[in-house]
This record gives C-alpha cells, sequence and structure tokens, in this order.
C-alpha cells in the first residue's frame, strides 16, 4: 500500500473502532447527575448566548480539566451563584 492509503487506514482503524469497555470510564452507563437529579429526566431548552471568545474559551478548558459536559458546568456555576448571593458574598 502507499503512504497515503496506509494513512488513512490508520485513521479509519483509529477514529472508527470503538473504545474497548476496559478503557471507558463508567460514565457512559450513568445519567449524569447534577443537584441530586437526573439531567436525562428533565426537560431541556436550547439557549443561545453570545459571550467573550476569552469566555467560552475558558468554559471549554474547565469542562475538558473536570470532565463535566458544559450543561453540567453551567448548572454547577448557577448553583454556586445562588450560594454566593443567599450568603451575602459579592
Amino acid at each position: 500500500m502507499s503512504k497515503t492509503a496506509d494513512a488513512l487506514e490508520d485513521l479509519k482503524t483509529r477514529f472508527m473502532t470503538p473504545p474497548a469497555p476496559s478503557e471507558v470510564k463508567g460514565v457512559l452507563q450513568e445519567p449524569e447527575v447534577v443537584r441530586r437529579r437526573s439531567v436525562k429526566r428533565e426537560e431541556r431548552v436550547q439557549k443561545n448566548l453570545s459571550i467573550l471568545k476569552r469566555d467560552a474559551d475558558r468554559f471549554m478548558r474547565l469542562s475538558r480539566r473536570d470532565g463535566l459536559s458544559q450543561a453540567a458546568l453551567l448548572a454547577a456555576a448557577l448553583d454556586a451563584y445562588e450560594k454566593s448571593r443567599a450568603s451575602g458574598a459579592e
């Protein structure tokens, strides 16, 4: 095979083959839980927000770092904001 064909076959193997069960953490089998409720059971809406690119990048980095979906990170941020306002912290 040519180098191009070999490279294409390598890409197919790497990206089209699902990971082995031993490589997958339990999060795929369990619903994401935020605030003691199963997120899968709640009605969802889509919010289209215009935010600064640096904030969007920060949002993505934080969700990746902590292994959360961006929806879960937003829910956690809302919880933290409400808690800070309830305690009088600004």
